[in-house]
């Protein structure tokens, strides 16, 4: 069995690692995550759907900052150059009572629509 087909794939950690993966089907798992509002999966699987940098998805992102979000996750939005999860990040990080600021250009974060 691949992990792909594996029934564990609604885990949020086997989303991730199948967002790390370069497998079409891995891909569509995780667009159905999206597409079914699944923040814990989204949550998990952020950065893929950042580099992907799909329209019309920053709000379920959002959403799931807001529900699960972490401060990396929060460091990443902000540093990932799409203005929408640039200011939820800011707005995340002011209600939890973190300072954040971007991450200098030489640190390798998720960049929006960068699909590498």
């Amino acid at each position: 069995m691949n992990l792909v087909s594996c029934p564990a794939k609604n885990c949020p950690t086997v989303r991730w690692a199948l967002g790390k993966l370069k497998d079409v089907r891995a891909c569509e798992s995780l667009i159905a995550s999206l597409k079914d509002k699944n923040l814990e999966v989204v949550a998990a699987a952020y950065s893929f759907f950042i580099k992907r940098g799909m329209s019309d998805t920053e709000t379920v992102l959002i959403e799931a900052l807001d529900k699960y979000g972490t401060k990396k996750m929060a460091m990443d939005f902000l540093s990932c150059r799409n203005s929408d999860l640039k200011e939820a990040a800011y707005e995340w990080a002011k209600i939890r009572g973190y300072k954040i600021k971007p991450y200098p250009d030489s640190i390798d974060v998720p960049v929006w629509g960068n699909n590498g």
